[in-house]
């Protein structure tokens, strides 16, 4: 996915999505139970450990009533999730397309659990899906970093090793001498 088809796709849901939701109050509402749904899930809640979770439902609310509604032309969307949750795709965190996917359906069961109608749930999530290829080039970044971090120190200690064996064959040299 390209952040602008999610972007292009924003004017066409402006008038629809949000409002079909319930708009602002019950979008507060989902946002409130998803996390509550999150924070009970333990394979999910690692994530938020030493959050403030207020500034973040704040964060998430407001990322969904634009995704649900009018999205700005210039938001670089792909880089912000990328930068913003780097830490996240890495050690210890490592999060994965699994746990999007594992965010993706709370956030399903949440909506249905407000009685929105399934084929507004349907039209939400969809929305949300759209962000999994971005998910999945933030894991593969952190693998591919991960590799290269482990090339770098495999080389570090090979060079240290020939360093020490080195100077260990000078110094036998010269004690022959």
């Amino acid at each position: 996915m390209s952040t602008e088809t999610w972007i292009s796709g924003a004017h066409k849901r402006k008038e629809t999505l949000l409002s079909k939701i319930g708009g602002e109050k019950i979008l507060k509402e989902a946002v409130d139970l998803f996390y509550k749904h999150l924070l009970s899930d333990l394979d999910l809640s690692r994530f938020f450990h030493g959050t403030n979770m207020e500034i973040l439902k704040w964060h998430v609310l407001n990322f969904m009533s634009v995704a649900f509604g009018d999205v700005p032309k210039t938001f670089d969307l792909e880089n912000l999730i990328l930068d913003q949750h780097k830490f996240l795709f890495e050690d210890p965190y490592g999060l994965s397309v699994d746990d999007f996917d594992r965010f993706v359906g709370c956030f399903k069961m949440t909506l249905a659990e407000l009685d929105i109608e399934n084929d507004v749930v349907e039209e939400a999530v969809g929305v949300l899906q759209m962000l999994q290829p971005v998910f999945e080039k933030g894991q593969r970044d952190a693998e591919l970093r991960k590799k290269t971090e482990s090339r770098q120190l495999h080389f570090l200690q090979t060079a240290a090793l020939a360093s020490v064996v080195g100077m260990a064959v000078l110094s036998w040299a010269k004690k022959r001498n």
